[in-house]
C-alpha cells in the first residue's frame, strides 16, 4: 500500500506543472482588449490549423454595453467582425468613423490600429474571427 501511495505522489508531483500549462492561457490571448467593464467576451474557438502549424483562428462573440468601448488595438494578423445585434462605431486606422448595424461586417488587415463604440441604447453584439501566428501576440493595445 505504501508503494502505490509513494508511486502517485511522485506522478502527481511530475504532472503537476504540466497540468497548469494546459489550463493557462496560451501567450497569443495576452493583451485582450476586451477585458473591461462594460464587455463581455465569450471564446467560441481557438484553434491551431493542422496543415499550417504555425497558423491558428481565435473566434469570440463580444458584447459591448450602451457607451462602452474597446479601445483602438491592432492583431498581428487580419480580423473581421461580423455584428449580430446593436450599432457600433467603428474607427479603422485614418479613416474617418463609420457605423455598423446588426447585419454588416469589416475587415481590418493585420497590425492597422481599431476599435469599437457602442454608440447605441442596447448593447450591440458581434463576432470578432482574428487570424494569426502561434506563439505571437495576437492582440496588442494601439499607442500612438
Amino acid at each position: 500500500m505504501r508503494k502505490h501511495l509513494f508511486v502517485a505522489g511522485l506522478v502527481l508531483i511530475v504532472a503537476a506543472p504540466a497540468l497548469a500549462q494546459q489550463t493557462a492561457a496560451p501567450p497569443e490571448l495576452a493583451g485582450a482588449v476586451s477585458a473591461r467593464e462594460g464587455v463581455k467576451a465569450e471564446r467560441l474557438a481557438f484553434e491551431y490549423f493542422k496543415a499550417a502549424p504555425d497558423s491558428l483562428i481565435s473566434v469570440a462573440k463580444i458584447t459591448i454595453a450602451p457607451g462602452q468601448f474597446i479601445p483602438m488595438h491592432t492583431h498581428s494578423g487580419p480580423e473581421f467582425h461580423y455584428v449580430v445585434s446593436g450599432t457600433l462605431e467603428e474607427t479603422l486606422g485614418d479613416e474617418p468613423a463609420r457605423t455598423l448595424k446588426a447585419g454588416e461586417g469589416h475587415y481590418a488587415a493585420a497590425n492597422v490600429a481599431h476599435g469599437l463604440k457602442n454608440t447605441g441604447t442596447e448593447p450591440a453584439t458581434f463576432i470578432a474571427f482574428i487570424a494569426g501566428a502561434k506563439g505571437e501576440r495576437l492582440t496588442t493595445p494601439f499607442k500612438k
